[in-house]
């Protein structure tokens, strides 16, 4: 009603300009978060674990660990440290378009580093022995050096691995879900599996505690160092109806 009287009087000249049209409009309220349950977090997986090693790894790297979508997409070979079994993430693709080049992370607690475990160094390997085969026949195949690429060396857009998720969800019979609720899952079990608010925090590359226990409260490595088989045992532990253990050596 304010906005419409200022309208006409700014047409008939009786004030300068509608001040209503600078004020800011209030947001809309932001979508919920709906993480999947263990028992979905768990279907979701055993179901990824039957596609190619890539978009298993991809599921993994975000239901065990939390990683966002731009850090996964982003991850080259050299942010993973094979004979030390750890991640270093570091950097983030859009993942808009090919040939788009990595941003750094912004802030110190979102560059970390986090131990890998099993299974997810073992379908990281499979990931890297796929694409060794497809460099052999390929020239100029993969050129950043990307962990997750198309069968031709292009990144994987964000678009792509968006429906990819949705069509994996589909077929496990879970309803869907954004990515970034499979990293509120991820969150969502750490606390539940019994690790507390301020590893969680450093896992998920957070700065919510406070910024100086984020930044510069030692982290005890032994603590979060199995997080990603804690995590997925978690998930089993409630939702595995036949026994498959995706965490075995």
């Amino acid at each position: 009603m304010l906005s419409r009287a200022l309208k006409d009087a700014e047409a008939e000249g009786l004030v300068s300009r509608n001040a209503a049209r600078l004020a800011a409009r209030p947001r809309g309220s932001s979508q919920p978060i709906s993480p999947l349950t263990p028992e979905e977090s768990w279907t979701v997986l055993q179901k990824a674990s039957t596609r190619n090693p890539s978009e298993y790894a991809r599921r993994l790297l975000v239901l065990a660990l939390g990683l966002r979508q731009g850090e996964v997409l982003g991850l080259t070979w050299d942010d993973i440290d094979f004979a030390n079994s750890t991640i270093h993430i570091r950097a983030a693709l859009a993942g808009k378009h090919v040939g788009e080049e990595r941003q750094p992370l912004k802030t110190a607690a979102s560059r970390r580093s986090l131990p890998l475990g099993h299974p997810l160094t073992t379908v990281l390997q499979e990931v890297r022995r796929e694409q060794e085969v497809l460099a052999s026949e390929q020239a100029d195949f993969n050129p950043l050096g990307l962990v997750f690429v198309t069968s031709t060396g292009n990144q994987v857009l964000a678009r792509n691995d968006h429906r990819q998720w949705q069509a994996l969800l589909k077929s496990a019979g879970v309803k869907p879900r954004r990515l970034h609720d499979a990293r509120h899952t991820a969150a969502t079990a750490m606390h539940a599996a019994g690790l507390d608010m301020k590893d969680i925090s450093t896992v998920l590359g957070h700065s919510t505690i406070t910024l100086t226990a984020d930044t510069y409260t030692h982290q005890d490595a032994f603590r979060i160092g199995d997080i990603a088989k804690m995590v997925i045992n978690r998930y089993r532990s409630t939702g595995n109806q036949d026994g498959t253990d995706l965490t075995s050596e």
